[in-house]
């Protein structure tokens, strides 16, 4: 399903949806294909031009980036800023290259404190997120899961583990 965007809004459901963090490079002429609608807590969807995903992104029900994906000529990952703090601060940052993480990903908090880096190469390398402490870990070889995905309680112990 196709929507009405501009540069700094989308019409979803009759409702103006303001795009307070709609990335400049998002071409005039791109539509936008909602993918997942939240209700009130806003929507995720794709940004399309030519026949060619540019951008995959989530807003929250004020409008702001929560997450962006952007893609590549050849619709690979190339670029995932995830996580934005309600006005638009980044708190993660992954690059990717050939559609997999690769590079130094990083984790601020809400005053730009850097929480984390972790370092990926060609999709090799351990997916940590931190949240009041550490509080997760996925290790990943080749951009798929290997080993088991934990989450930890407070820092210290694993709550939950999966293979």
């Amino acid at each position: 399903m196709i929507y009405f965007a501009t540069r700094r809004a989308c019409k979803f459901r009759g409702v103006t949806i303001p795009l307070r963090r709609r990335p400049k490079s998002i071409p005039k002429q791109a539509t936008l294909r909602i993918t997942q609608d939240m209700g009130e807590n806003g929507a995720c969807g794709v940004f399309s031009s030519d026949s060619r995903d540019l951008v995959s992104l989530c807003w929250d029900e004020d409008g702001n980036s929560d997450w962006e994906i952007w893609f590549d000529k050849k619709g690979e990952r190339r670029l995932e800023l995830e996580r934005h703090w309600g006005q638009g601060a980044v708190t993660y940052r992954c690059p990717y290259r050939n559609g997999l993480p690769h590079g130094l990903v990083q984790q601020w908090d809400k005053d730009g404190v850097l929480l984390l880096e972790t370092r990926f190469e060609n999709g090799t390398g351990a997916d940590l997120w931190w949240a009041d402490g550490f509080s997760e870990h996925h290790p990943l070889v080749d951009g798929r899961l290997h080993g088991a995905d934990q989450w930890w309680a407070d820092s210290k112990t694993v709550y939950e583990e999966t293979a």
